[in-house]
């Protein structure tokens, strides 16, 4: 099974990072679908430089409003930086104090670029609109992109019926939630019969910090196996008709953990070769902007 492997150690101090989990519901101004992470960019130290999701339009959808939208996409600065960790914090994390971060998204499409916005510091988590109209038929792909020696978390949606898919992504666990938190869903079709998926996970650190698992459409519980630090883990299960339909993947943090806050890579495997996963979702905060395009 393929490997992450960085060129470098990935760990980030540990002071500085620790897994846990996001569920802002109860907090209007930075509301969050519960049992769904957030996901992250990682400006350094991450063996993938840019996170990438895919948008399907099929030709019956076309026109129809995307509602492609971001929350929390700058840096802020209140929530981590210089060892103290703000109140309301959702993640985002700066190593280096008074050094620029900044993230990129970018949505492309059969006829180039659709939308590009460039986010850098402040001192709140906001709501922005990326894309809210419609598109002609084909396959869009967002990508992430941060600069900088920290992490940006942020959450992402898009309108029915369109969905944000991807074989591998990151996202941002937080020790100030330990609830059962849902990280992807993977739709095992009957074409996959006799095949083998496969589950990695990269980083978690190790039992102490986290426990992952995947409930299958019967409703059974299967744990999966956390990666040590700078690792992977591969939980890989053949296919039979009994496992056919949705498979959901889960996270929660364990009181054993010692950080506030953990990047972890999730990638799905078929037979060796990617396949995608459902991710994102979130409710907006009551405040929002107005949609910019």
């Amino acid at each position: 099974m393929p490997t992450f492997t960085p060129a470098r150690s990935v760990r980030f101090r540990p002071a500085l990072l620790a897994l846990g989990l996001l569920t802002l519901a109860a907090a209007p101004a930075a509301a969050q679908v519960g049992g769904v992470l957030p996901l992250v960019s990682v400006g350094e130290k991450w063996p993938q430089a840019q996170e990438s999701y895919v948008i399907r339009v099929p030709a019956a959808n076309a026109g129809k409003s995307l509602g492609l939208e971001v929350y929390s996409p700058s840096f802020n600065l209140a929530d981590y930086v210089d060892g103290r960790r703000g109140d309301g914090y959702f993640g985002d994390e700066l190593y280096k104090k008074n050094e620029p971060f900044e993230t990129t998204f970018t949505l492309t499409g059969p006829n180039g670029t659709v939308v590009e916005r460039r986010y850098g510091l402040n001192r709140e988590h906001t709501w922005d609109s990326l894309f809210a109209g419609g598109l002609s038929a084909g396959t869009y792909t967002l990508k992430v992109t941060s600069r900088g020696d920290g992490k940006n978390s942020f959450a992402l949606r898009v309108a029915a019926p369109f969905a944000l898919e991807t074989s591998d992504f990151s996202v941002n666990a937080r020790s100030t939630d330990a609830t059962d938190l849902l990280a992807a869903t993977v739709n095992v079709t009957s074409d996959w019969n006799g095949r083998v998926l496969g589950l990695l996970n990269y980083d978690v650190d190790g039992t102490k910090e986290a426990e992952l698992w995947a409930v299958q459409p019967s409703g059974t519980r299967v744990n999966l196996t956390p990666s040590e630090n700078g690792r992977t883990a591969t939980d890989n299960f053949k296919i039979t008709p009994d496992l056919l339909g949705e498979w959901k993947l889960f996270i929660r943090v364990l009181p054993t953990t010692k950080q506030y806050s953990n990047a972890i890579r999730y990638a799905f495997r078929l037979d060796d070769k990617p396949i995608t996963a459902r991710v994102g979702g979130f409710t907006p905060p009551r405040t929002r902007r107005s949609p910019t395009a």
